[in-house]
């Protein structure tokens, strides 16, 4: 959130929305500048000579932890800036003019180191994605990783499963060039696929981290099983609320979103942005907090909606209040519900893709024919390749797992827990024939990333017109 102060000669003149301790600390920066000619510091005399001309000058909060990041590249880039004591904020030069306007370029700076780390934003623009990534990420992760030819329900769907890892995992899309009715989905090729293990906090057992491949056949299962009617229906509707809530970035009104079992968490939208509390931590409730004209607030506003299940829009405080003061859940969301029967399936879902997932890895580590992997677990195939080998593997699993057969290649304790799986969560493998298919139906590429936005045209077309 950016809270812009004005400045005349020594006098604060303005500060908007601004708490008292932000702005004890806008005012101890500026006294501390006002002597700037006895001062060494290039940036605070910057600043000093810019508040002494009357300038405005604006605090921003840094989003994400990458407050290291930031300030090396803000210094590559000439922008000024002062650091506050929390550590986690700046203050920056702010006009009219675009050539002195830092708080806007640090905006855009933000936004665009966290979307090149792919694990901040659930969803992005192609355009910005790739841009992002081609200037930010590091050498050896500016590949990206295009699975082609979804439908919606599929993009959907993945972007879900793909948002499972870790703390998410970005996704950019455009009109696939298969195909225009479908999508191509793009994602930073890091962790396409991953054959490291971690500790389940949770349950206490090892399994692999988790990947694209692990989210692909979370996805299929998860789509095109004997659940599908059902998640198409939750698909359409969360697409619904997604779109009242964004076309609610202009109201004049006050709005809440809420969570039908979660009486802790809320967002607030207001016609100057929207807060994210969660009272899971009464100490410090206040998680974000951003302005409608930022950069950033449509992947924050994204970003505080995914930690809410089973969204209730409301704009009623005094609902609002009995949501939240209140043991009972009262709140009915839109979003399709499910059954014991269609919930205990998704569990065996997903506990069968963590078996597979393990199978195959096992597999692939152990291979040794460099087609995989070598023995440290570093892949010795492009993404692609890897990608394709996993969702042939899992297809192949399922198929013998469908017919009561022991898959080749592995062992026949691995199809024991299987149906153990299977049996206990009354599965029906004979239903899993679309996912089957579809594993093995999509066409992949992987890319540099390129920086071919806008942003570049622009760049140009300014210089052409000076």
């Amino acid at each position: 959130m950016a809270e812009v102060a004005e400045i005349a000669q020594d006098s604060l003149a303005k500060i908007s929305e601004g708490t008292a301790n932000t702005l004890k600390k806008i005012l101890e920066k500026l006294l501390s500048l006002l002597e700037y000619t006895s001062n060494k510091d290039k940036a605070a005399k910057a600043f000093a000579k810019w508040i002494k001309n009357g300038k405005g000058i604006a605090h921003y909060a840094i989003q994400g932890d990458c407050i290291g990041e930031m300030k090396a590249k803000m210094k590559e880039m000439n922008i000024p800036f002062l650091t506050c004591s929390d550590n986690n904020s700046i203050i920056v030069r702010t006009s009219n003019d675009i050539q002195f306007n830092d708080l806007a370029k640090v905006q855009e700076l933000n936004h665009d180191i966290l979307l090149a780390r792919t694990n901040y934003f659930q969803e992005a623009e192609i355009g910005d994605f790739e841009d992002a990534i081609a200037m930010h990420a590091k050498e050896n992760q500016k590949n990206v990783f295009v699975i082609q030819g979804l439908n919606k329900y599929e993009l959907e769907v993945l972007k879900n499963k793909c948002n499972n890892i870790s703390k998410g995992f970005t996704v950019a899309h455009s009109k696939s060039k298969l195909n225009n009715d479908l999508e191509d989905a793009c994602i930073a090729a890091k962790r396409v696929a991953t054959f490291r293990k971690e500790v389940d906090k949770e349950n206490g057992y090892t399994h692999y981290k988790k990947d694209v491949c692990r989210a692909t056949l979370q996805a299929m299962l998860s789509l095109y099983g004997p659940n599908e009617e059902n998640k198409k229906k939750q698909i359409e509707d969360d697409a619904i609320l997604d779109e009242k809530v964004m076309k609610l970035k202009h109201s004049t009104e006050v709005y809440f979103i809420v969570g039908q079992f979660d009486n802790k968490k809320y967002i607030e939208l207001s016609p100057n942005g929207f807060t994210f509390y969660d009272y899971n931590k009464p100490e410090n409730p206040i998680m974000s907090r951003v302005d409608t004209s930022d950069i950033n607030y449509k992947g924050e506003l994204q970003a505080a909606m995914d930690c809410i299940y089973n969204k209730v829009l409301l704009n009623s405080p005094d609902k609002l209040n009995k949501h939240l003061s209140s043991d009972e859940k009262n709140m009915i969301s839109d979003r399709t519900g499910r059954t014991i029967e269609q919930k205990n399936r998704s569990r065996g879902e997903s506990d069968l893709s963590i078996k597979i997932d393990e199978m195959i890895k096992d597999r692939m580590i152990n291979a040794k024919n460099n087609k995989f992997v070598d023995e440290k677990g570093d892949l010795n195939c492009s993404e692609d390749k890897a990608y394709k080998i996993y969702c042939s593997e899992a297809a192949k699993i399922l198929s013998s797992l469908r017919d009561n057969k022991e898959p080749i290649g592995y062992k026949a304790s691995d199809l024991t827990e299987l149906k153990e799986i299977v049996s206990k969560n009354k599965l029906d493998m004979s239903k899993y024939d679309k996912t089957i298919s579809k594993l093995t139906s999509f066409e992949t590429e992987v890319h540099k990333a390129k920086p071919y936005t806008k942003r570049q045209v622009e760049k140009v077309k300014n210089q052409a017109e000076r």
